[in-house]
């Protein structure tokens, strides 16, 4: 994703003001720790990185009433000798068709650069359903982050990760509209109203040195005979 790799090349090089990175993953964790402390220089010495977390994720739906939205936050507190992380992200899409099928998706991540431990727990939901004369399909996409830091201390062989993820096939999207202004119904007795797209994103870092980045964005349109909405949403929250 576009914005996902701008804003982490920006974190990055604030970090790293001799090394251009354009992306980074948690098998690349161990590889920054050294260049990270060459630039922590008013920061108490450490023999470890400091912690960067990135949060964010996409969504989108095509339909004659269509319905996006997102939430990110990302948070890093130095606390010492422990530098704790923790983040999530969720984006939601709903479409209604009484004619051409609707299409609905959404997507999350999350990352973290410089931790010991890291926990990334996701649920993704997707189907589609008939509603009133027409058909519904709607899309889910959760993912939550937690990570930990111990100063002067380094896991023997790399990070250790847990991924938990899981993935439903159905989704009971109804309501939606109702709660974020579609309410009332439209001409084919279904939920949505008009086309809707809204997004937040919130980043905070406490500690000597740190950084907090956002970026969204949101868009609503015609394609054809049909309307599309579209958000995207990411923070990025650090602590050297």
């Amino acid at each position: 994703m576009r914005s996902a790799k701008l804003l982490s090349h920006r974190a990055m090089s604030w970090f790293h003001q001799d090394q251009e990175r354009a992306d980074f993953t948690p098998a690349q964790l161990d590889a920054d720790a050294s260049l990270l402390d060459n630039n922590a220089s008013t920061s108490p010495a450490r023999n470890d990185a400091g912690l960067v977390l990135m949060v964010g994720g996409v969504a989108g739906a095509v339909g004659e009433d269509t319905f996006t939205s997102g939430e990110v936050f990302a948070e890093v507190n130095d606390h010492g000798r422990v530098t704790v992380g923790k983040g999530y992200a969720l984006f939601s899409a709903a479409a209604e068709s009484a004619t051409d099928a609707p299409s609905a998706f959404a997507e999350t991540y999350a990352n973290a650069s410089g931790a010991d431990f890291i926990i990334t727990i996701s649920l993704d939901t997707a189907g589609a359903r008939l509603a009133g004369s027409g058909e519904t399909a709607g899309a889910t996409s959760l993912t939550r982050i937690i990570a930990i830091d111990f100063e002067d201390f380094d896991m023997p062989g790399g990070p250790r990760i847990v991924d938990l993820s899981a993935r439903m096939p159905a989704l009971q999207v109804a309501h939606l509209g109702t709660e974020h202004g579609g309410c009332g119904g439209n001409h084919h007795g279904q939920w949505l109203t008009g086309n809707i797209a809204t997004v937040s994103a919130d980043a905070v870092a406490h500690g000597g040195s740190s950084i907090a980045l956002t970026d969204t964005f949101s868009l609503t349109g015609l394609t054809g005979t049909n309307a599309f909405s579209f958000v995207s949403g990411d923070a990025i929250s650090g602590v050297a």
